[in-house]
Formats: structure tokens, sequence, C-alpha cells
């Protein structure tokens, strides 16, 4: 018994010294100062040119020879590359013939219906032979002026076999090969992509949460 009591005693003891000890309080002090908050937004995205341009062809025929590629420094006007030609003279030729022949035979119908105007106005040939040569005045000019349009078109065609840089920029994509055959439907067949790296902007994504906190500057 004499035993347990020292034990009861040594531990009561100890239980009461560790309660008279106190915590110790450490304080951080600091001097007030006017400072700067900033906050951040991280995005991601691609660096990418102003202005970029698809150049394509309007006409359909084999690329003949091209005169710049990938990473080719042109300017606005440049000659970059030509489509055969043959078939676009061609037409042009045949454009010709068929515009000389329309104004033959407009000019010819022309001269009749005034001639038969005049003897017309005096009575001296039918309603019906007037009305004749009138129709074949009209429709030979339709057909003159057709016949001009078309040869318009032949020359636009023979061209846009010539292709030019619509702008100052650095080739950043060639399409094509040399024999290839082009094929301009109702969309242009692209050659080229030409971009002006002189004017950059990012393309980038940015958080939902964070995109309403964004204002200019």
């Amino acid at each position: 018994m004499r035993i347990q009591q020292l034990i009861y005693t040594a531990s009561i003891a100890l239980m009461l010294s560790a309660c008279s000890k106190e915590a110790k309080i450490s304080l951080e002090t600091a001097k007030v100062e006017v400072g700067e908050i900033s906050e951040s937004v991280t995005a991601t995205g691609t660096v990418e040119s102003v202005t970029q341009v698809d150049v394509g062809t309007q006409v359909t025929g084999i690329i003949d020879k091209l005169y710049v590629d990938y990473n080719s420094v042109v300017t606005k006007g440049q000659l970059l590359a030509e489509i055969e030609k043959t078939l676009l003279e061609s037409d042009l030729k045949s454009a010709d013939a068929n515009m000389e022949s329309a104004r033959l035979t407009y000019e010819y119908n022309k001269t009749n219906y005034e001639r038969d105007k005049k003897l017309h106005d005096k009575q001296l040939i039918s309603d019906y032979e007037f009305q004749t040569s009138a129709k074949d005045y009209e429709v030979s000019k339709t057909s003159y002026d057709k016949a001009r349009a078309d040869r318009v078109r032949a020359a636009k065609n023979l061209n846009y076999a010539e292709i030019y840089s619509p702008i100052d920029g650095v080739v950043i994509s060639r399409e094509v090969e040399v024999g290839q055959t082009v094929v301009s439907n109702m969309n242009v067949a692209n050659l080229y992509v030409i971009a002006d790296l002189d004017n950059m902007q990012v393309v980038g994504n940015v958080d939902e949460a964070d995109i309403g906190q964004v204002k200019l500057g």
C-alpha cells in the first residue's frame, strides 16, 4: 500500500507541474505602408498574323511555273505563279474571231434596216419586209454584244493565268506543285497562303471566371 500511495502522489505532482506552464505566444509586427495589389490572368493561345490572305486562281489549268516557295518574302504585285496559257490563248483567239463575225453581221443588218426604214416611211416596201429587217437588226445587235462580252471574259481569263501577290508578306504555305491541275468551280483554288508577319496578334483562350475582369488597358 505504501508504494501505491507514493506512485499516486508522484503522478498528481507531475500533472500539477504541467498545468502550471503557460503556452508561449510569438507576435510579428510590421510597419504599415501603402502598396499595390495586382492580379494576373494566365491564358494559352497561338501567335498569328493580323493579315493573312489565301492566293488562288479563278481559271482551270495546269500549273506551269512557280516563282516563290515556303518562307519567300513577297511584295504586293509580285508575280507568284503562272498557269499554262495555250488553251486560254486559243479561247481568246476564238472569241476575237466570233466578235469580228458578229460585228460584220451587225453592221450589214444595220445598213439594211436603215435603208428599209426609209423605204417603209415612203411606203415603198411592205410592213412584213420592214419588220423582218428590224428583227434581223436587233438579233444581230444582241449577238454582237454577247460576242464582245465573251471576248472580255476570254481576255480576263488569260490575265488570270498569271497570279500576283495581293499584299506584302511571307509565304507560309504552298498548296500546289508544277504540273498539277487546278480546277476553279464555285470556289477559288488556293495556291499560296501569304501572311503579314510584321503585324502579329495572340489568339488566346481566357478562363470564363477571369474574362469578366479583363478591361481595356
